[in-house]
């Protein structure tokens, strides 16, 4: 008998729920045998290599992921890293008209249902006329980015943060318990959020092929204590282009 196991260690999710990449990464140690053999992809063959860089330097750090950046298979004119605006109609609208005019096709992502809300009404207008100037080959697509894996875009609009409230005490209690992940933090299901939000910032930015936007929309009072993946935009000089 033989086992086999494949999976991408960056893009791992669902950690509050228990799940972890621990028995891809330790597999010869889970499942010890006479005849092992590893094989790693470290090749991207959809993404420049700014994108990269930028969805990496969101989980560097995380426990059992690779410090490696796949190399970009990639060569186009444009490699800079993901760029940041503030979250308005006219930001969104200018940027989309531009991608949209070249022929591009466009993958839109929700983070959140909050910021999807605010920015609906726009979304909903280039999705309309997208379907009225290509009905048999259609250039826009939305979907929410915790469902994104998979789908890719030559440019990617990533319209709000990937957020979680800080949980409840027994929940860490419960995590700190199951050693989910090994920690000396006393907030452990905590910490998995976080890295979780990191994550699926990943997936969404390495959707795109040749550009990717992140929209973030100004933050409130009543949010400000919530985790957000949007934290380590500032943590790597370079991995991203800030204009707000």
């Amino acid at each position: 008998m033989s086992v086999y196991a494949a999976g991408d260690d960056f893009q791992t999710a669902h950690g509050t729920q228990g799940a972890t990449p621990k028995y891809l990464i330790d597999f010869k140690k889970h499942f010890p045998s006479k005849g092992f053999a590893l094989s790693l992809l470290g090749v991207n063959f959809r993404s420049q290599p700014g994108i990269i860089f930028s969805a990496h330097s969101l989980i560097l750090g995380i426990p059992a992921v690779s410090t490696l950046a796949p190399a970009s298979a990639a060569h186009g004119k444009d490699n800079s890293p993901v760029e940041v605006f503030d979250l308005t109609a006219q930001t969104f609208m200018s940027l989309f008209d531009k991608h949209y005019a070249a022929g591009e096709n466009i993958l839109i992502l929700a983070a959140n249902p909050e910021d999807y809300r605010q920015s609906e009404p726009f979304v909903n207008v280039v999705v309309e006329r997208d379907k009225s100037e290509n009905p048999g080959n259609r250039q826009v697509r939305v979907r929410a980015a915790q469902r994104s894996k998979g789908l890719e875009a030559d440019t990617v609009f990533i319209l709000g943060d990937f957020v979680a409230a800080s949980s409840t005490w027994a929940k860490n209690q419960i995590f700190m318990r199951a050693r989910t992940v090994e920690t000396d933090d006393q907030s452990p299901f905590d910490v998995i959020q976080q890295n979780e939000l990191y994550r699926l910032a990943h997936i969404g930015i390495t959707r795109a092929r040749l550009k990717c936007y992140w929209l973030l929309s100004k933050e409130s009072a009543d949010v400000a204590h919530r985790l957000k993946a949007s934290t380590r935009i500032s943590g790597v000089t370079g991995s991203f282009l800030d204009h707000r």
